[in-house]
């Protein structure tokens, strides 16, 4: 960061010097310039340089767009996206993306959550331009590789960087670092609990690394919390819950996910129907409706849910309240790992550490897929990944318009630019919270001061979670089943749940195979 920072310096001060003298015009004008509307979500550079008391200051994106333009003779100009609120739901980001494409403003990069709208159609294939060398890359181990070797292989797997038919419509940009949800535990109250011996000094507590902080342990310390009061525990999963919680993705959904992919039955067949070891997205909706997914029939699938509802059913209201751990009585509080930093600046009153994301490793049909490793062996999610949306390229800003071939040429290597060793290094330090997804890129200073680092990290088969309902009209209707059920005002028995969720899985299947042009057999 120092460095690009002293490069937009120099290049800043460059361009003063030419104006001064009468010089800078035609391309540096913002009006001759190509406008790339980009949108990083949580890492969108501050509209404020320094700190003050009620705001952070982020300010790397700037120095590397800038850097960028001038790299490009300022022929064109990033335009940060400061309209999207970042707590928007699934459906209000689908909302928001529709009302900026009828309206013509849709950035150009934007964060969707990866795949989140594929059956759409308003993402850019980027398959090709990833074998492309990243010209822009310094790194001796990465310098004149395609661009796609700048990440882990594993990344290409995920659920949210391929669509279902294929391509690539991703670009991570940030990982989760290790785990992506975590759990924060009070010491004192670890140590009433019986989970760190009382005589262990403070900061060097041993919870998740002498042995995995593992699902049934996090019940146990759970039960605990809950048997005193409910607030003494904080747990950031959507209330009312939603078919994709956090436990789907993190939790308990990557290793049923990993039993379900390894499944095969003699008259079924199996979910990897073409035996090459690895499940497309093809073969997954296919899966789904064959029934390797229903609860109905594969008890797997049923265990799960059951599962995730005798969780979240004991929350409520009350459990979105921090109020109880930011005194010191509180015993726990799930929430992302992101918000280490946030926590470190609260200068807590009292100790406190945490753990990463407690998996599912003792049920019969997760016990051989969940392996315990190091920080540096964890395969984490994806934190931020970045689309070029069709309608943010078109000359006329609708999804179906012809290309802006400028628009096009500039997004990508924006892109590029962005995942360059150097730039990755500069964003992760500065934000401090989660780890660059290009290999090699420098890590975040707070894991070197926490305990985090050395603990235990569940690495599944699957690097995905259960599937849900895959359109974002059958994601909603399960959403709100879901919710339903774990409530009990669901009217029927579980296994009218079972069945009612099974139904609405298939049509979410059919119905994306149909947008993308799948056919699947039925």
């Amino acid at each position: 960061m120092k460095k690009i920072l002293c490069v937009v310096l120099a290049l800043l001060l460059s361009a003063t010097v030419l104006v001064a003298c009468g010089g800078g015009g035609g391309g540096g004008d913002n009006g001759d310039a190509t406008v790339i509307r980009v949108d990083l979500h949580g890492w969108t550079p501050t509209v404020n340089e320094t700190s003050t008391a009620g705001s952070t200051a982020y300010n790397s994106p700037k120095y590397i767009a800038a850097e960028f333009e001038a790299l490009h003779d300022n022929k064109v100009k990033i335009e940060w996206v400061r309209d999207k609120d970042l707590s928007l739901s699934r459906e209000d980001v689908g909302q928001y993306f529709s009302l900026a494409i009828s309206n013509g403003t849709c950035p150009a990069i934007s964060f969707t959550w990866g795949t989140t709208f594929q059956e759409r159609g308003w993402y850019v294939d980027l398959t090709s331009y990833l074998e492309e060398v990243n010209t822009y890359e310094t790194a001796a181990d990465l310098a004149g590789k395609p661009w796609k070797e700048a990440f882990d292989d594993y990344i290409w797997s995920l659920d949210a960087i391929s669509t279902y038919d294929g391509q690539i419509a991703a670009i991570p940009l940030t990982l989760f670092a290790g785990s992506a949800s975590c759990v924060f535990y009070n010491v004192e109250k670890a140590k009433e609990y019986g989970f760190v011996d009382p005589n262990t000094p403070a900061g060097e507590y041993t919870l998740g690394i002498t042995d995995p902080f593992d699902w049934t342990a996090y019940l146990d310390y759970v039960s605990e919390a809950m048997s005193e009061d409910q607030q003494y525990l904080v747990d950031s999963n959507n209330y009312p819950p939603t078919a994709s919680s956090w436990l789907m993705q993190f939790n308990l959904g990557p290793a049923y996910m990993s039993y379900a992919l390894d499944y095969e039955d003699s008259a079924e067949g199996k979910v990897d129907a073409n035996g090459d070891g690895t499940v497309s997205g093809q073969e997954k909706l296919q899966a789904v409706v064959d029934g390797f997914f229903n609860p109905v029939t594969k008890d797997y699938a049923s265990e799960l849910l059951l599962k995730e509802k005798e969780y979240l059913s004991l929350l409520t209201d009350a459990n979105k309240d921090s109020t109880e751990w930011d005194n010191g009585k509180g015993a726990l509080k799930y929430d992302g790992s992101w918000v280490y930093t946030p926590e470190v600046n609260m200068n807590r009153a009292f100790d406190w550490e945490m753990v990463p994301a407690p998996v599912e490793d003792d049920s019969q049909y997760t016990q051989d897929y969940v392996d315990w490793v190091s920080f540096e062996e964890s395969q984490p999610g994806v934190d931020l990944y970045l689309n070029v949306m069709r309608a943010g390229v078109t000359q006329d800003g609708t999804v179906d318009g012809p290309i802006d071939e400028d628009k096009l040429y500039y997004a990508v290597e924006f892109l590029k630019y962005l995942t360059t060793r150097e730039a990755n290094s500069a964003m992760i330090e500065e934000m401090n919270t989660s780890i660059g997804a290009v290999k090699g890129a420098d890590l975040p200073m707070w894991l070197e001061d926490s305990a985090f680092i050395d603990c235990q990290f569940a690495k599944t088969d699957s690097v995905n979670g259960w599937p849900g309902g895959f359109t974002t009209s059958i994601s909603t209707q399960m959403d709100t089943l879901f919710s339903q059920w774990v409530a009990g005002s669901y009217s029927g028995t579980d296994d009218q749940f079972f069945a009612a969720w099974n139904d609405l899985q298939v049509q979410g299947a059919k119905d994306m195979a149909a947008s993308l042009g799948i056919t699947l057999e039925s």
